[in-house]
Formats: structure tokens, sequence, C-alpha cells
């Protein structure tokens, strides 16, 4: 079963593989709408983004250069 958590701004989904029992051992899937490819990551969400944000996967999984190596982000939350 897959449970997608996220949406990038090139429209690439990022999902968990949920196919196991216990969620701290479901991988990152990112399916990249610009190959029409999916890839997989064997770690959790957190890992994923931190690794993304320090560029540190051989490539950038996702479509969009936008979070690639930019080292940190600051999540906001929004009124209204």
């Amino acid at each position: 079963m897959l449970i997608n958590w996220g949406v990038d701004a090139t429209a690439d989904l990022l999902c968990w593989d949920a196919s196991d029992e216990d969620p701290a051992q479901w991988p990152v899937l990112v399916y990249k709408r610009n190959g029409s490819l999916w890839s997989r990551y064997d770690c959790g969400m957190m890992e994923f983004l931190v690794r993304v944000l320090r560029a540190d996967f051989p490539e950038c999984p996702l479509g969009g250069l936008f979070l690639w190596g930019v080292g940190e982000a600051t999540f906001e939350k929004r009124e209204g």
C-alpha cells in the first residue's frame, strides 16, 4: 500500500511504502513526474527531507532543485 504524504512544486509525489506492519520500516518512494519513474529511498520522511536539503544523495531525487542543497528550512505556521 502507498500513502502519499507530499507533493513538490513540479508535481512529484512523495509516498511511503506502507507494506510493512511497522511504520518505522516504511521507505520513501518518489514518483518523478517529468520522467515517469518511481525511486525508493530506504530512510524515513525526516531523513529524506534533511538529505534533500543537504544535497546528500548522489543526485536530486525531485524534479525541481528548489530545496536541493539549501542547507536548512524554516517551517512557519500560517494563520487564517
